[in-house]
């Protein structure tokens, strides 16, 4: 999930747009750069039903904070019952990455560091430094 601003987006704008495909193209209800991010990442893969990937990044070395669940169940406690239809998919190894906590028990939440890469599989988390190519 992209959470900040793209410099000179309206700049990237344009070619960014023609790399999705039709059917994501078809989505687009708005015009801003976290929305065409988010297409871009479901149309490319953020997710291969088995690994979830993400990153917490700026060039500015300041991005946004990121964060994930320690436990989905202990969150599901805490915050009351999933809808049934998110917790037929969910397993127990599951794990959320939100923006920020979704509560106020922060013992629930690890944050990101930044210029981290984090794979979670199969309920294990990986993180490694991130540094984009030049």
């Amino acid at each position: 999930m992209h959470n900040g601003a793209i410099r000179d987006f309206q700049l990237l704008r344009r070619r960014l747009t023609l790399e999705l495909e039709d059917t994501w193209f078809a989505e687009i209800t708005g015009s801003t750069d976290s929305e065409l991010m988010f297409l871009l990442a479901l149309q490319f893969g953020i997710s291969d039903d088995q690994r979830l990937y993400a990153v917490r990044y700026s060039s500015e070395q300041d991005s946004r904070t990121l964060f994930y669940s320690r436990e989905v169940r202990a969150l599901e406690r805490e915050l009351g019952p999933c809808p049934p239809a998110i917790m037929q998919q969910m397993t127990g190894d599951a794990h959320c990455v939100v923006s920020e906590p979704l509560s106020d028990l922060m013992e629930l939440w690890e944050p990101i560091p930044e210029a981290t890469f984090i794979t979670i599989d199969r309920g294990r988390v990986e993180t490694r430094p991130f540094e984009p190519a030049t």
